[in-house]
């Protein structure tokens, strides 16, 4: 009798577990992605690069680029592409709030800080962090929330290059 009783018990928490199981929703977010507004790349006026403390300015006048202080002609195909990601920049998860940034190379050292603005205004900024292991993806940081995000696309070669990588050698 006594046996019985252990098995109709052990029978009602396996019972009670499967149904926990079958009912348990594991495809829900506990947190929400940020959607950035659009920003219309071809209203962008300048655009500064930010690394290792060295800022690089690039300015638009009259439907061409340069590099400023000094004027030189910046290269339309990597302005463009740059233009492209600032434009369409998507969110596509949440990857960290621990502020770990040296794990990301979202850290001050290693993190590329983009500005882009629109006549005088700010239209968009934000940092990017090396490429994801996947390859299809680049770690940003947004300033307001603090928090590592993945970006849609592997886009971190577009905005590492100097002064001199940006030029129009032509």
């Amino acid at each position: 009798m006594k046996g019985k009783k252990e098995y109709i018990v052990l029978l009602i928490i396996i019972l009670g577990l499967v149904t926990y199981l079958a009912f348990k929703r594991t495809d829900q977010l506990h947190y929400a992605i940020p959607r950035l507004a659009a920003v219309d790349a071809k209203g962008i006026t300048a655009i500064e690069l930010t690394k290792k403390g060295e800022t690089v300015r690039l300015s638009k006048k009259d439907k061409a680029w340069y590099i400023e202080p000094k004027g030189y002609p910046a290269d339309s195909s990597k302005v463009d592409k740059m233009l492209g990601v600032i434009g369409s920049l998507t969110l596509t998860d949440m990857v960290s709030e621990s502020k770990n940034y040296a794990r990301y190379e979202l850290g001050d050292r290693e993190k590329v800080t983009v500005r882009a603005y629109t006549g005088t205004g700010l239209s968009r900024q934000f940092d990017i962090g090396k490429t994801a292991p996947s390859s299809r993806h680049t770690f940003v940081m947004i300033p307001e929330s603090g928090k590592v995000y993945q970006a849609r696309d592997s886009f971190r070669d577009y905005f590492i290059l100097g002064a001199d990588g940006l030029r129009d050698k032509q």
